[in-house]
């Protein structure tokens, strides 16, 4: 839930203080991640019913984008009025300190219990770890400036491979491939587990061949 959380911060920093456009596949990866950490927060606290194990993102029920409406200078002042309003009852309600405190000490116990009966049933949701895991590369790298939005960026086949047995083919594929303005390939990504030595996705120095416009260049 941490790496999930992690990944919607840094794509929502992009929407704000980034001056590029966000592409509708980000943004959709925010939501499903969205909808994940939502899931897990309901399947562990929630003091009534839960949602089905089998619940599961559908990008299809996401609403279609449309231009945001125009506001008339009499409808922000109401806005503006309607959050002031807002602000004072605020301020009432943290001024009644002790109240609020017993309220949250009730509160934090009602949840202890929801989580200890909840967690007493195994969670069979599909967290698409892998793919949180996965997008957190792709978003490195689009920080770096590659967009790889190109399906020549990923999956890239390549020859010169090491064998692994005799029966296997010197054919294979890198994770990502950084291309040059002039159409030649400036390196490639092996992508690991941390949990792996990384030294396990290296090939012999200059073996691994990328063909590219007649072209080819080398990579490790």
């Amino acid at each position: 839930m941490f790496a999930k959380a992690r990944l919607i911060t840094q794509l929502g920093n992009q929407a704000v203080h980034s001056a590029k456009p966000i592409q509708a596949a980000d943004a959709v990866v925010a939501v499903r991640e969205l909808f994940h950490v939502g899931y897990w927060l309901a399947r562990t606290y929630a003091r009534q019913s839960r949602p089905e194990p089998g619940l599961t993102f559908d990008p299809e029920r996401l609403p279609k984008s449309r231009p945001a409406p125009k506001h008339t200078l009499e409808e922000l002042q109401r806005l503006a009025a309607d959050l002031a309003d807002r602000d004072e009852k605020l301020a009432a309600l943290l001024a009644d300190r002790a109240s609020l405190d017993q309220q949250l000490q009730q509160a934090r116990a009602e949840l202890a219990e929801a989580k200890k009966a909840n967690q007493a049933t195994p969670d069979a949701h599909d967290y698409s770890e892998a793919e949180t895991r996965d997008y957190f590369i792709d978003l490195l790298l689009k920080e770096a400036g590659w967009a790889v939005d190109q399906p020549r960026d990923r999956e890239f086949e390549v020859s010169g491979m090491p064998k692994l047995t005799s029966a296997s083919s010197a054919l294979g594929y890198v994770d990502y491939v950084l291309w040059g303005d002039d159409g030649k390939p400036l390196g490639v990504v092996e992508a690991k587990r941390t949990r792996r030595d990384p030294r396990v996705g290296r090939s012999r120095p200059g073996s691994t061949r990328i063909a590219s416009n007649g072209s080819s260049a080398s990579g490790r």
